[in-house]
């Protein structure tokens, strides 16, 4: 998405013809021993327990995408994207990228250094330098399936800033932090003993272990089949993990739970009027069939009643603040009126800059909260202007009954008529409220009108920083 230049592109582009929806992906990372076994039975039964993890959860990714409550949410037309979080390092971090990357999976690289420093860890002076330059090259293949072919994209590497000496047990442990928080599922190859120092696997698996999420435990030495981790309490009892096809089970329950959308009620009545005339209308497919502009153009000088009745009000209480403050420089008032006073104190700055900054996650995420954004602008000025013609045709049915009472003779009946369609218009706005919830509606999108306000409130704070 390129880069806004005005504020009011900015909002135009809020007012997206229908909800976005976002692509079903599944991350999946990985933590494991630098030094695998030499034995080539052992790497076997590690790459193949490694293989059948990754074709299991691509498997059952994409049945679950076939299935049309999964499907109904996300990107129609296209395929789930599989993502493997993976810091490149020599041993089990390759063996799972290589493995994945034939599978489909898409790599992204987080590192606890710099590239050049962190290319030092596969270069140690004690050994061959023909071992260096093969471990070189394969970090160097793997990672260029981390950069697009074109520049259509950003590279998926990200580059920490960790340090050396007495922070490098720490950076490779906020690198492990970092795999464990941005994965739906972690796999470890690990031999279940605690590591040589901090910041290793061991920490990593009872980080996820201790929080979230799962971990599939796949033995280093090849000597048990994988197991199934969800949970620190269970870590401490390794015999009772579910192991081998009940593993399995878990992991499918687990990926199905995940990426099934929450069940919700069907949007109910507010109070008598409400279930008179409720609507029972499922709120995702409801939100789903959402378009922008709601109803038709013609009739859109309705929902701007509140504005209009609101613009009179601010111009009366201006007014009054005129009067009330020429009153006090009248009486001999010194200084500012306690109103002025206040209103210098009060009024915020709107100074806000005609351009932003461009910031890629920003525009990401903006096109997700666009619809929802103008949804909740259109349906508040729904229910807040159906609330004011309420009050106008209420005032005008009581005014038209009087004066029928009153006048009466010739003007009895057209003043009765005008009453009694007074009453039937204002009875239609309150069914039309309730029927089409437009006040739930707005409640429920405004939370996204909050987010994407978020998103240009930092974006200007950090321009206005810089």
């Amino acid at each position: 998405m390129s880069q806004r230049t005005t504020s009011e592109d900015q909002y135009a582009a809020s007012t997206q013809p229908q909800p976005v929806r976002p692509r079903l992906a599944l991350r999946v990372g990985v933590t494991g021993t630098r030094a695998m076994l030499d034995e080539p039975s052992a790497q076997n039964h590690v790459a193949s327990a490694i293989r059948a993890a990754l074709e299991a959860l691509r498997k059952h990714t994409f049945e679950a995408a076939a299935k049309p409550n999964i499907a109904a949410p996300h990107e129609p037309d296209v395929q789930p994207l599989l993502r493997l979080v993976s810091p490149l390092a020599e041993g089990a971090d390759r063996l799972v990228a290589r493995i994945a990357i034939e599978l489909g999976y898409q790599l992204e690289v987080p590192m606890p250094f710099p590239q050049g420093e962190y290319e030092r860890d596969f270069q140690p002076k004690d050994r061959d330098a023909r071992i260096n330059a093969a471990s070189l090259a394969e970090f160097h293949d793997l990672l260029s399936h981390a950069v697009p072919d074109s520049d259509a994209g950003p590279k998926r590497i990200l580059e920490l800033d960790g340090g050396r000496g007495d922070d490098e047990a720490a950076s490779y442990g906020a690198v492990g932090r970092l795999v464990v928080r941005n994965c739906d599922l972690l796999i470890a190859v690990w031999n279940g003993r605690p590591g040589k120092g901090s910041g290793g696997t061991a920490d990593t698996v009872r980080f996820a272990a201790r929080g979230g999420p799962p971990v599939w435990w796949v033995d280093a030495e090849g000597k048990l089949p994988p197991r199934w981790v969800e949970g620190l309490a269970t870590l401490r009892r390794p015999q009772n993990l579910p192991s081998g096809a009940d593993a399995l089970v878990e992991l499918h329950r687990y990926l199905e739970g995940m990426v099934t959308p929450p069940q919700s009620a069907h949007l109910p009545g507010e109070g008598v009027l409400g279930r008179l005339f409720r609507r029972d209308t499922a709120p995702l497919q409801c939100f789903l069939g959402e378009r922008l502009p709601l109803g038709h153009a013609s009739v859109n000088w309705l929902w701007r009643s509140e504005r209009t009745v609101m613009g009179l009000a601010q111009r009366a209480g201006e007014r009054l603040e005129h009067w009330l403050n020429a009153a006090h420089r009248l009486f001999g008032g010194i200084g500012p009126s306690p109103h002025e006073a206040k209103l210098a104190v009060s009024t915020p700055r709107t100074d806000a800059p005609a351009a932003l900054p461009g910031a890629r996650a920003a525009e990401y995420w903006h096109r997700f909260y666009a619809a929802p954004d103008g949804l909740a602008t259109a349906y508040a000025a729904r229910y807040r202007s159906s609330y004011a013609m309420i009050a106008v045709l209420a005032a005008l049915a009581v005014m038209a009954g009087n004066l029928a009472v009153v006048w009466g003779g010739s003007a009895k009946l057209p003043l009765t008529l005008l009453e009694f369609a007074a009453l039937a218009l204002l009875i239609w706005l309150v069914a039309a409220n309730q029927r089409r919830y437009w006040h739930g509606r707005w409640i429920a999108y405004w939370p996204h009108r909050w987010a994407i306000s978020m998103i240009w409130r930092r974006r200007w704070q950090h321009e206005r920083a810089t």
